[in-house]
């Protein structure tokens, strides 16, 4: 009977083990984030669960057979059916099972019955009730919970094996098909899981970087291991074939980035996969990112679980046919850039015809000298040349370029994806902008730069100091002017010292102008030219010269 009993027991051992390793990996997790990230903790997570669950149910299985099934007649054993109802009856009631035979309360009013209700009152049998009653309870406050507790979790467990957990959408880049703010359901990405082309995943990786932070992206799988595929004049080729997708916000609208440039092809290696947004316009996806590993899946829904969306989709039949590049409308664009400014409480962008025409330069340029994936820093043709160029020499600048084929809405849905982009469209100091475009061919590829450039003015608010330093000293070369130009009435003097005397004369006449200029410059706080600038740098050496020259006077 011992034995018996231990067999019956390991299980609820294993539980309580599970119920430990649960919730001590859960604070590992909060404490450190990363972990908490990472497919390894909800496998761990997941793993304590199951083995919790298996082992719970095992238990009580063994214990309800030891209890049960062998008191059971065998006669009555021949009818399984019956027996199999009564069975999970047990099963289903079993911390009630466990509290009747606890409390044993057929055996309690036997002995009430026996001793008759008139001893209850009795001290020996008054006590006993008592006991009886307190151990109900109590069986019934420690039992309920855990029991109550454990269909709860296995009907979660069970919801989330089998219909998935709600992940939130921010960002349009999944549009038509998720939209912004909107929770589908996604199933849970295990090692085993079989992730096919169609499928909507979740990821996160070293780049899936969003507003600074890492963070998870939403993408399509678009191709698999050893799958090829290209981008050329705005459809993605799959294995040498336009790809029809359904799916897409607007036809035509895939174009290249960093990673996969247009018309040229690359092989999906093993393990990995190939994500881009339904909205190709304003996505940041494999084109930008890379490969995605299989193994930074946390979940995924597969294509035939996605009937619910079908009906927001396109019928992309005759996109080959019948799809042409978008029309870009700059009044637009720009009306559409201004309402997203002022939606942030900045006054609305000015065109600039020079920054027009800056813009328009560079993305030819781009085109010219084959740089869509070259950094700006190392470009030949530099975006402050540019600017010198167009005639166009405010204080402050920026410049944001793509390429593709976009309508005013896209565009500015594709710039409003990078945080490094919105930081210039939302720059309160830029004030004017113009935007150029250019269109070429760039390895046998047709191709579309579209280049914004951005300016404005701020003004340098000198420091009353440093004004007030600079018209002092102004103030004491007009003092001293006179007495040195004076030296050429004492003419034994002069003439000995001719040379020296006028380059002293000289140089403060050149301080006297230059910090003239600087002054007046400063009182109207303007920014001083790279001229004026010079002068400040020559300044002090000038001083120097100065001085010199006046101490050999002055020893004369």
């Amino acid at each position: 009977m011992g034995k018996k009993r231990k067999i019956g027991n390991l299980p609820f051992i294993i539980w309580l083990g599970s119920l430990i390793g649960f919730f001590s990996t859960a604070g590992i997790g909060l404490r450190f984030q990363e972990f908490q990230k990472s497919n390894i903790y909800l496998i761990i997570l997941f793993g304590f669960v199951a083995v919790g669950i298996i082992s719970f149910i095992l238990g009580i299985a063994i214990n309800l057979y030891q209890r049960f099934i062998k008191k059971v007649p065998k006669k009555k054993q021949k009818n399984k059916i019956k027996l199999t109802l009564i069975f999970v009856l047990y099963l289903s009631l079993f911390p009630f099972v466990v509290v009747f035979e606890f409390i044993n309360p057929i055996s309690f009013i036997r002995t009430i019955k026996n001793n008759k209700l008139k001893q209850l009152f009795n001290k020996k049998y008054f006590g006993f009730v008592i006991k009886k009653i307190g151990k109900f309870i109590l069986s019934l406050l420690l039992v309920t919970p855990i029991w109550g507790t454990f269909y709860l979790g296995v009907a979660i467990g069970a919801d989330i094996l089998i219909n998935g957990s709600s992940v939130e959408i921010i960002g349009q880049s999944m549009l038509p098909t998720l939209e912004n703010g909107s929770f589908p359901k996604l199933l849970y990405a295990f090692p085993f899981s079989k992730i096919e082309k169609g499928s909507i995943v979740v990821f996160q990786t070293g780049n899936t970087i969003k507003e600074g932070e890492l963070t998870k992206f939403i993408k399509r799988v678009v191709a698999t291991e050893g799958d090829r595929v290209s981008i050329r004049n705005g459809y993605l080729h799959l294995n040498g074939s336009i790809l029809e997708e359904s799916y897409t916000k607007k036809p035509r609208s895939t174009f290249g980035n960093s990673f996969l440039a247009d018309c040229k092809e690359i092989e999906i290696p093993k393990g990995y996969l190939f994500v881009m947004g339904d909205n190709r316009a304003a996505s940041q996806d494999s084109r930008e990112l890379g490969f995605i590993s299989a193994k930074d899946i946390n979940s995924y829904l597969p294509i035939s679980k996605q009937k619910i969306y079908q009906e927001k989709w396109r019928d992309a039949s005759l996109d080959t046919e019948n799809s042409f590049l978008p029309s870009f409308k700059i009044d637009s664009y720009y009306q559409g850039l201004n309402d997203y400014r002022e939606k942030n409480n900045l006054k609305p962008f000015k065109t600039n015809e020079r920054l027009e025409k800056a813009a328009q330069l560079r993305a030819q340029s781009i085109i010219d000298n084959n740089e869509l994936s070259t950094d700006i820093d190392d470009q030949k043709y530099s975006p402050k040349k540019s600017l010198n160029d167009a005639k166009y020499y405010n204080t402050i600048s920026a410049e944001i370029n793509t390429r593709g084929y976009y309508d005013s809405e896209d565009l500015l849905s594709h710039w409003t994806e990078y945080k490094s982009i919105t930081q210039h469209l939302l720059n309160p100091q830029l004030q004017e902008a113009g935007i150029g475009f250019a269109m070429g061919q760039v390895e046998g590829c047709d191709v579309q730069v579209i280049v914004q450039s951005i300016g404005g003015y701020v003004p340098p608010n000198y420091s009353e100091s440093d004004i007030q330093s600079w018209e002092n000293s102004l103030l004491k070369l007009k003092e001293i002017l006179p007495s040195w130009e004076n030296i050429r009435n004492y003419h034994e003097i002069y003439n000995n010292n001719k040379s020296d005397a006028d380059r002293l004369i000289e140089i403060i006449n050149i301080r006297i102008s230059r910090i003239q200029t600087i002054v007046n410059k400063m009182r109207a706080n303007q920014w001083l030219t790279s001229e004026e600038n010079k002068y400040i740098n020559e300044d002090a050496s000038l001083y120097n010269e100065q001085e010199g020259i006046a101490s050999r006077l002055n020893s004369q």
